[in-house]
């Protein structure tokens, strides 16, 4: 059986023309002196006015504050002086129930009394009515 073999491929010749490009480069020491590849650290940009924008959000929120703090002072303001008059009327309350519960004792006194009073004159007047009948 014979064998067909085809020519031998020359190694020059192997290489296609679109893919020359995309092998390694056979000189690295070469490129390495070259260095056209920039390696130098990038820094983030600051704009100049940095601190003045920081102080300007400082004063912002520094008003914000100062204004809730201010409303918050007018409404605890009026919330005490509601509290000072609901206490001072309670005392008021207060005084005038003491008041009317010493006077409430007095009456109390006075009316039991008198009815000691009474019960005095009614035993006089049936003691004295006995008396008128037995004579």
């Amino acid at each position: 059986m014979p064998l067909n073999r085809s020519t031998p491929i020359n190694p020059s010749t192997s290489r296609s023309p679109s893919l020359q490009h995309c092998d390694s480069e056979p000189n690295l020491k070469s490129t390495e002196s070259e260095a056209y590849i920039n390696t130098a650290v990038r820094k983030r940009k600051f704009c100049k006015n940095l601190s003045d924008e920081f102080s300007a959000i400082y004063d912002k929120f520094t008003d914000m504050f100062m204004s809730v703090k201010s409303e918050q002072d007018s409404k605890l303001s009026k919330i005490l002086h509601y509290f000072c008059n609901i206490k001072q009327q309670n005392d008021d309350i207060r005084e005038s129930i003491m008041f009317m519960s010493k006077k409430y004792d007095t009456l109390l006194s006075s009316v039991q009394s008198l009815q000691e009073e009474n019960k005095a004159y009614r035993k006089r007047i049936e003691i004295l009515g006995e008396k008128n009948l037995r004579a």
